[in-house]
């Protein structure tokens, strides 16, 4: 694997980590994103939106990298962990 590749699968890996957190961060029902402002959570909804369309962006880009059977997912939207559907339901869910 170049060296190129190997930044695109750590910079992938580091995004996902932090969309996760994000998205559980949101989902919470009853947690802190609860008591923010509409702003602020519409602010991170966005935020959120951007960064799994960024995470779907390199999961494709990985897809296309030629290697040998490292375990790397060849959809790009096999694993991604916050997916369109399930942030649009987070939302969507009354809140104050």
């Amino acid at each position: 694997m170049k060296d190129w590749q190997q930044r695109a699968i750590d910079e992938q890996a580091e995004l996902d980590e932090r969309g996760q957190k994000l998205f559980d961060f949101v989902a919470e029902d009853g947690g802190a994103f609860d008591a923010l402002s509409k702003e602020d959570r519409t602010m991170l909804a966005i935020q959120l939106g951007h960064m799994q369309a960024y995470n779907e962006a390199l999961m494709l880009r990985l897809s296309f990298f030629e290697y040998e059977d490292d375990g790397l997912p060849s959809d790009p939207n096999e694993e991604s962990p916050f997916k369109p559907d399930a942030i649009a339901a987070a939302m969507a869910s009354p809140r104050g």
